[in-house]
Formats: C-alpha cells, sequence, structure tokens
C-alpha cells in the first residue's frame, strides 16, 4: 500500500505564533513544506492500525538535538485538512529553534522543516500550527 499513496498530493503549511506575557500572538514564521519520504510507510502503517503510528507529536530543535516536545492535539478545520497544534510555553526551553518535526512515535518523522533560527527566551510562548492538506 506505501507504494501507491502519493505524498506529493498531500502539502503542509506551518505557521508559527509567538507571544510575550499579557500581549496578543503574533505570525513568526508562515510557510508551506513537503513531507519527507517516510510519510508514505506512515500513512499506510496508520491506516492498517498500526499502533505508534499515527501522527501525534510536534518538537522542537536546535542543530538536530531535540529542545522540547510538548502535548499535541488535532483537528479539521475544512474537507480534506488536518490541523496539528501545540503550544511551547514560556518554560518549555530558552534557546534557538532551528527546525519542527511533525512525527509518529513508532514512524519518525512525517514533516520537518529546517531553517528557522527563532530565539525563544523564558518570556516567549510559542504556537505551532501545522496543516495538511489532501490535494
Amino acid at each position: 500500500m506505501k507504494d501507491t499513496i502519493r505524498t506529493e498530493d498531500i502539502s503542509g503549511h506551518i505557521t508559527i505564533l509567538c507571544r510575550e506575557r499579557g500581549k496578543n500572538w503574533e505570525v513568526l514564521v508562515d510557510k508551506k513544506n513537503a513531507l519527507v519520504p517516510n510519510a508514505a510507510l506512515i500513512i499506510a502503517s496508520a491506516l492498517a492500525g498500526d499502533t505508534g503510528w499515527v501522527i501525534d507529536n510536534i518538537r522542537a530543535y536546535k542543530a538536530s538535538a531535540p529542545l522540547a516536545a510538548s502535548t499535541t492535539t488535532f483537528s479539521y478545520p475544512a474537507p480534506g485538512k488536518v490541523k496539528f497544534e501545540t503550544i511551547f510555553s514560556f518554560s518549555s526551553f530558552n534557546d534557538t529553534l532551528d527546525e519542527l518535526r511533525l512525527l509518529s512515535a513508532t514512524g519518525g518523522d512525517f514533516s520537518v522543516v529546517t531553517g528557522l533560527s527563532v530565539n525563544k527566551p523564558n518570556t516567549l510562548e510559542l504556537s505551532v500550527q501545522w496543516v495538511l492538506t489532501v490535494i
């Protein structure tokens, strides 16, 4: 089945918002991204009901080293779309965010965004919204 899944028919879009204590959310990053080659295997395994293959986590990285993972929720904002969302709280990490990864516990990376260079001090909270669209 994984050989028949066309990951090029799924587009990714990531939005990173930030806010300081007591202030409104502001958009830091708003860009499209592609899926990694492993995505087809994750989709096929999740459809087959294999435990652990669901896409359920957004993680923050610096130089490919994990900075933080946070509870990730999902919703369906429109037909053909799924939105994954997480918030990195003020205390979750104090460092420069280089990349974000959308992944499954067993299957690994589903989609990756690199080259971010987002400075996150303890006075800043980040909201990551990752939307996948079947086109």
